[in-house]
């Protein structure tokens, strides 16, 4: 997912900053990206991807709509090609039922809980991500968002109920049509 942060930025802002992203970064970060040791389906420390956010919001000068843009632009490029044919036959619903799934192919901290899913409705929480914060659950917010409208869903709306910020935990509902 670093690597597609990378992209989405410089498909949102463009080439000059998400360059100055990756020259913000710290050593291990910046190398990696720039050598190619950091790959696409690599796990990486969550506190990365707060640095990415943070420096990107910075250089920007953009708050918490950029990280949630991210999130729906990284949704949409990870969902290319045979993930977008499974995202195009399942619906809104049906993909909220299997969230849990999404969640832990992209993380490997916390735990996503699917508490209700019916036609045009959800609520999930979201539970022990250690060290998110406000910019992290506006990318999930944002990927969500899209994974909704990939599995052809309208006004795909998601509200957070609870938590999000920097705490660890967050509750959501999502509403579509």
């Amino acid at each position: 997912m670093l690597r597609t942060f990378v992209t989405s930025v410089r498909e949102l802002r463009g080439q000059e900053i998400a360059d100055a992203i990756i020259d913000r970064a710290r050593p291990e970060i910046r190398d990696g990206l720039r050598l190619g040791s950091i790959t696409t389906n690599g796990w990486y420390p969550v506190d990365w991807y707060v640095e990415l956010h943070k420096i990107a919001t910075e250089l920007t000068r953009e708050g918490p709509a950029l990280s949630r843009a991210i999130g729906r632009e990284g949704s949409r490029q990870n969902f290319k090609g045979v993930y977008r044919f499974f995202a195009m036959i399942l619906s809104p619903d049906s993909i909220m039922k299997r969230a849990d799934h999404l969640y832990k192919m992209f993380w490997d901290t916390g735990r996503l809980e699917v508490i209700e899913v019916r036609p045009g409705y959800s609520k999930i929480r979201f539970v022990g991500c250690e060290g998110f914060d406000a910019n992290l659950w506006g990318q999930l917010i944002g990927a969500s968002e899209m994974m909704g409208e990939l599995g052809g869903g309208e006004d795909v709306t998601i509200k957070t109920l609870s938590g999000g910020g920097d705490s660890p935990d967050m509750l959501i509902e999502a509403t579509w049509r």
